[in-house]
Formats: structure tokens, C-alpha cells, sequence
């Protein structure tokens, strides 16, 4: 795998499968649009505060899986906001154990870890396998 830093996100987004973000930005890193094959993994906004997706990003993805439902509600900004501007409803979302026996959704995958370092392991190693990307 090769890495390099890329000036402008933007530039770069239709190039990525595979888009991390893990900042504790107050206010989303990422464009609305990315690849309609990306998964998305949003692993550093876990305050309420907090918001590293934009909703219209979280809104419009196929799917939208979570690591800890529990928390999720009190602790992900990201989709916090989603729902507050009408992008995203609770019940859409699944946790990640249910989204890794899922077919591929049309749309990019967006994971939304509140803390659970194991399931982002898990994601991240499927993910490279090709289980979550096409």
C-alpha cells in the first residue's frame, strides 16, 4: 500500500476506496461527496460536538454502520447532526456485526466508530480484504 500527503481533500477523493478520518473536529473535514464504492470510516468524532462528515455526506450513503449503538446516540456527532438536518433516521443505521453479513450497498459505506477500537480493526482489515469495498 502506498501513502502520500495530499494538500487539498477534494483532489484526492475520487482516487480513495478507503477514507479515514480520526481528528476531533468541531466541523466536518470532508466534502459531500466522495466515490460511490468509498468506505468512510469516521473514528474520531465521538462527542456530540463533534462532526468530521458532513449530514449530506452520512445522508446520502447506501449504508450507515455504527460500532456501539448504545452510545452512539449521546456520543456521534456526526450522526447526531445527520439526524438534527433530516439527512439520516436512527432506524436507517446498522450496527457494524450486522453490516459485515451484508451485500454491498449502492452508495458509499459510511462507519461511524464511537470508541470501539476492535470493531475498527475489524472494518479496516475487511475492508483491505475487498469484503467491504467493490
Amino acid at each position: 500500500m502506498e501513502a502520500e500527503v495530499a494538500g487539498e481533500v477534494e483532489g484526492v477523493l475520487g482516487e480513495a476506496a478507503l477514507v479515514v478520518t480520526a481528528t476531533t473536529s468541531a466541523r466536518p473535514v470532508l466534502p459531500e461527496r466522495v466515490r460511490e464504492d468509498a468506505f468512510v470510516a469516521a473514528m474520531g468524532s465521538f462527542r456530540p460536538d463533534g462532526a468530521e462528515l458532513p449530514a449530506g455526506l452520512v445522508g446520502s450513503a447506501g449504508s450507515v454502520a455504527l460500532d456501539d449503538p448504545e452510545g452512539a446516540r449521546e456520543e456521534a456527532g456526526d450522526l447526531i447532526r445527520a439526524e438534527r438536518a433530516g439527512s439520516l433516521s436512527w432506524e436507517e443505521i446498522v450496527p457494524l456485526w450486522e453490516a459485515l453479513n451484508d451485500a454491498p450497498p449502492d452508495g458509499p459505506v459510511v462507519f461511524e466508530s464511537v470508541g470501539s477500537t476492535l470493531w475498527d480493526l475489524a472494518a479496516a482489515r475487511l475492508a483491505f480484504a475487498g469484503e467491504l469495498v467493490r
